[in-house]
């Protein structure tokens, strides 16, 4: 948030889940039966009977390479109106 100290941030910002998590999902081969499981990043995963694993951020707006995802804006949780004055030097924010 150090960019976005001085900001007056009135709306969600687009990649306001940002905390995301990855997560890796493991396909394992287990007598002819495919099953599956879920680790959290970085977890040690049991190497018998691999078949297949994929890591993938759990997050609705951020991609599998941690981007934001561009042009899906998020649902704003609430708006709350605000009203401009400018008092002296200086501009004053006051919820309506």
């Amino acid at each position: 948030m150090k960019d976005y100290s001085d900001a007056i941030i009135t709306g969600q910002l687009q990649t306001a889940d940002a905390t995301f998590s990855r997560i890796t999902l493991v396909y394992y081969i287990n007598h002819n039966n495919i099953s599956k499981s879920v680790y959290g990043y970085g977890e040690p995963i049991e190497q018998k009977n691999l078949f297949y694993t994929i890591t993938i951020p759990n997050s609705a707006t951020i991609n599998v390479d941690g981007s934001p995802k561009q042009g899906v804006p998020t649902v704003l949780d609430y708006q709350v109106p605000i009203e401009k004055d400018h008092n002296g030097d200086m501009d004053v924010y006051t919820l309506i």
